[in-house]
Parts: C-alpha cells; sequence; structure tokens
C-alpha cells in the first residue's frame, strides 16, 4: 500500500527512521548481525538523517550493547571494567562520528563521555563530551528523560566538573548535582562517592554538605563510610556530630 500510493520523498523521509528502528530491535533482542547490516546501509547513506547516531547505533553492535542504555555504570563498580573494555574496543568509530557529524552525535559524546570517565582520562574533554550531549538530549527531551539518560548526563556531567576541581565550574556542577539529588534515579553509591569526595576538596562546601546530606537520609548506614572518606567531617560540624552520634548507636 505504502509503495504504491505514497510519493517517493516520503519514502526518503521517513524510511530511514523506520529502517534504523527495526536495527535497533534487532540489536535489542541480540540479533547483531541483522542490526548491523541494516545500520552499515544507513551509515553509508550521506543524505541521512541522524547519522552520527546511526554511527554510534553501528559501534554499540558491533561491541554488543543491546542498547544504548546498557552503557550505564551498574551499582557494582567491578563491572566498570568489561563496560570501559566494550567502550574502548569501538572507540575510534565513536570518535569518528563525533568528528564527522557533529549536530547528530548526542549518543556518540555519551558512550565517549562514561569511557573517559570510567577509565579517569582529562576532565576538561571528559566534560566537553556530555555538555555536547546533554545539548543534543535537551532537542528530544521527552524521549531521553523516559530512558532516564538525560538525568543521567547531568549527574556524570556534575561528577566530572568536580573532579576538574576547577572553582569557575563550581556553580555549574552545583545545579547538575542539584538536579541529580531531585531526580528519581539511583545513581550508584560509588558514583556518588566519587562526587563527593571531588566536592569535598573545593573551600566552598555546600555541594558536597549536599551530596553527603542526601546519602546520609537515602543510603542510611552505607553511606557513612564514603562520607567518613571523602574528609568533608572535618570541615563540617553538623555531619561531625551525625556521624559520632552514628558510631554511638550503631550495632
Amino acid at each position: 500500500f505504502v509503495s504504491k500510493r505514497m510519493p517517493d520523498r516520503f519514502h526518503r523521509r521517513f524510511l530511514p527512521a523506520i529502517q534504523r528502528r527495526k536495527a535497533q530491535v534487532l540489536q535489542l533482542k541480540g540479533d547483531f548481525g541483522n542490526a548491523q547490516t541494516l545500520l552499515s546501509l544507513l551509515a553509508k547513506d550521506p543524505s541521512v538523517e541522524e547519522r552520527g547516531n546511526i554511527l554510534c547505533d553501528l559501534a554499540l553492535v558491533t561491541a554488543r550493547f543491546k542498547s544504548l542504555a546498557m552503557v550505564l555504570p551498574s551499582r557494582d563498580p567491578a563491572a566498570a571494567s568489561s563496560t570501559t573494555a566494550a567502550l574502548q574496543s569501538v572507540r575510534k568509530p565513536l570518535e569518528v562520528a563525533v568528528n564527522s557529524q557533529p549536530d547528530s552525535s548526542t549518543n556518540a559524546h555519551f558512550c565517549i563521555g562514561i569511557l573517559r570517565l570510567l577509565s579517569n582520562e582529562d576532565t576538561g574533554s571528559t566534560a566537553e563530551h556530555f555538555k555536547a550531549s546533554l545539548a543534543g538530549m535537551h532537542r528530544k527531551e521527552e524521549a531521553y528523560t523516559e530512558s532516564e539518560l538525560l538525568p543521567w548526563t547531568r549527574f556524570l556531567l556534575g561528577i566530572t566538573l568536580l573532579e576538574s576541581a576547577e572553582p569557575a565550574n563550581l556553580s555549574y556542577a552545583r545545579e547538575l548535582i542539584g538536579q541529580s539529588i531531585e531526580a528519581s534515579v539511583p545513581f550508584p553509591l560509588w558514583l556518588w562517592t566519587r562526587a563527593l569526595r571531588a566536592a569535598a576538596l573545593f573551600d566552598e562546601l555546600s555541594v558536597g554538605t549536599a551530596i553527603a546530606e542526601h546519602l546520609r537520609s537515602k543510603r542510611g548506614s552505607e553511606a557513612w563510610e564514603s562520607i567518613w572518606t571523602s574528609g568533608i567531617i572535618r570541615d563540617v560540624s553538623s555531619l561531625r556530630n551525625l556521624y559520632l552520634q552514628w558510631l554511638e548507636d550503631a550495632e
């Protein structure tokens, strides 16, 4: 019906998006071979919209990720090494995507940002990738919020800015961390610990205090080790008093 009744321009406009969605379904089912075939054809067409994200799809399929969400850090920090290795194996095609298709590489920027964060690479470049990804996600805010990728990007950018140890980044980091505290996403404790340790190094401790209070209220006893090892207790008397009270009461 479509092939007989719809004009050619309709096919050219919508068929690539349909083919990409079909490839993503195959990817989600673990049929990486057929997904790769479809995506390879789309990636070769320079007129296709979202070509940068298609190149990212192809890289994720090559690395055997079933979806973009699969690159997110898990609750277990030990699992980060396998994610890092898989992303490292497709680093070059991800970089090709962001360099050749800067306006449509939201997902590739996100993947490179995660790879750099987990590998503890230069925070300045890592932040730029997360900023580029965040800007792209805001253009399709509903979809990226529903998949939780938008709040994740805010959180990871906030950590990166704190770890830069640049006072000029503190205000934006405060905004992002505040949004992350309010988010419904249960970010892993080990990443919150990274954020807290970085925030505790600033002279202005409002961000670190906010993180510590959030962890104390949401994570209970398991949060105190993170709060203690960050060193923030030495400078924030309210947290120090609560910690001493917890030491007295905890089993």
